[in-house]
């Protein structure tokens, strides 16, 4: 399993993206019963590229967030999270890990009212540059690396995080039970900077044997954990969010028999 584990040590901050997608008119798509379809696609072998094309560019929140000006689709995933369980607030300091390409950010900027006039701030993390946002403040690097959470608190000075979002996915193979364990280290390493910056936490994790464990690691840091995936996800799509409400640390009345080491995690990930 030496060479599964090189893959999932291999991991990427980027978010979901929308695809600036060409007009109707191009030549290589037509127009048919109120939607695009591919006409013609470089890899003549790939009817799933296609496939998934069509759906994209006729997914109903991709169409929205390009006519409402966000970057992204998955902007729709935090305002439902948000509309429901009421993290963002004014004046607020909110961590976006994995931030590229900026929906989240876009919707952490809008709901903070973070104008460049009040201490609110929106502080970007992720290994890919993303063109900037106005009073957004981006740090391009790896999460995993320690100096990159340094740079996070020069920025913040004496401020802590009230939330810190994280919709990063690893870089995925197309195995379930790799991508999941994939995507756990992934939330670990989103872990390691709330316990620092505290605050709420929101984390991606896809479908899998070691979500409960996960949960339950992150109940013994925080008042209150719950599970959702929001409408905007797609229903073929294995992703959900835990929403960790106010962090509070080592919490000492956990039953013994509780794993609140995340080392439980880190093996199943490397030796599985």
């Amino acid at each position: 399993m030496e060479k599964a584990s090189k893959a999932l040590r291999s991991t990427s901050v980027s978010g979901e993206r929308v695809a600036h997608c060409a007009a109707p008119s191009c030549s290589w798509a037509r127009q048919k019963h109120g939607g695009v379809q591919m006409s013609h696609v470089a890899n003549r072998k790939s009817n799933h590229s296609v496939r998934w094309i069509e759906r994209h560019i006729n997914d109903r929140y991709v169409m929205k967030a390009q006519q409402e000006n966000y970057r992204s689709r998955a902007a729709y995933k935090l305002m439902q999270m948000d509309d429901r369980f009421c993290f963002l607030k004014r004046h607020q300091v909110v961590v976006d890990l994995g931030c590229y390409p900026g929906g989240w950010s876009q919707v952490a900027l809008e709901r903070t009212y973070c104008d460049g006039s009040s201490r609110g701030v929106v502080l970007g993390v992720d290994k890919v540059r993303m063109d900037p946002l106005l009073h957004h403040t981006f740090i391009q690097g790896d999460v995993s690396h320690k100096e990159i959470l340094d740079r996070c608190f020069n920025v913040l000075g004496d401020r802590r995080a009230d939330v810190v979002l994280s919709d990063m996915a690893p870089k995925l193979i197309g195995v379930k039970q790799d991508d999941h364990l994939a995507s756990a280290e992934t939330a670990l390493f989103a872990c390691d900077f709330v316990e620092q910056l505290g605050g709420w936490f929101i984390v991606k994790l896809f479908y899998g044997g070691q979500g409960d464990n996960l949960k339950v690691y992150l109940k013994t840091r925080f008042e209150r954990v719950r599970s959702v995936k929001p409408r905007a996800s797609r229903n073929e799509s294995r992703e959900m969010y835990f929403i960790c409400e106010k962090f509070i640390g080592h919490r000492h009345d956990t039953p013994t028999d509780t794993p609140t080491d995340r080392a439980f995690l880190v093996s199943c990930v490397v030796f599985m």
